[in-house]
């Protein structure tokens, strides 16, 4: 062969011998991720990632394909028994989550109620966004109050005994004791009972 098609031959088979090595390299560590956790989300994980590292068992993908279409109308402890299969944390006692809201139906895992947590009905609580590869947890603190048709947004905390006005979209954690309304969340005042104070 002469010298310049062996050449040329050369840099191919070079060029693609690395272009699959480096795509062997990133299977690989996406596999050592894998194998390494315990499907568990870590900070920084985005939604894609999250996704090829969970391993939900058979009877939890059942449960997440059909329990969310009538969680909502149960009566109430057999609603909390449904957001409990669902993967939905709940600590401590005396939780109350009104008919037909939505809880992220995709990733409930990644809601966190803690203790005396109200949620009015039709409120919306969301932990990702797919288009933006967005996968953040959502925790309602102790004795917080989301009232009628409020929107959580991903990554937002309630703090303990706040209140979410109704109506109002939350795209910041909110502190501890303090009433929040609007669009998107604004302080308006402070708790004054001592219940909600803590």
């Amino acid at each position: 062969m002469p010298d310049g098609v062996e050449q040329r031959s050369e840099k191919l088979a070079t060029a693609g011998a690395s272009e699959s090595l480096a795509m062997h390299d990133a299977a690989t560590a996406q596999n050592d991720r894998k194998a390494s956790g315990d499907g568990a989300w870590r900070p920084g994980m985005g939604y894609r990632e999250y996704l090829a590292v969970r391993k939900p068992s058979f009877t939890h993908w059942l449960v997440l394909k059909t329990v969310p279409y009538f969680v909502s109308v149960l009566p109430l402890r057999m609603r909390l028994f449904a957001y409990r299969l669902m993967g939905v944390k709940f600590r401590g006692t005396g939780h109350f989550i009104g008919r037909g809201c939505l809880i992220d139906p995709v990733f409930p895992e990644m809601i966190t109620l803690e203790d005396h947590v109200s949620v009015a009905p039709r409120v919306i609580i969301e932990c990702h966004q797919s288009r933006s590869d967005l996968l953040k947890p959502v925790t309602l603190g102790p004795r917080s109050f989301v009232c009628t048709g409020a929107i959580i947004a991903p990554g937002v905390s309630i703090g303990a005994g706040a209140i979410v006005g109704a109506g109002s979209v939350v795209f910041r954690s909110v502190p501890a004791g303090v009433i929040v309304i609007g669009s998107p969340a604004r302080v308006v005042g402070k708790v004054h009972s001592e219940w909600d104070k803590g």
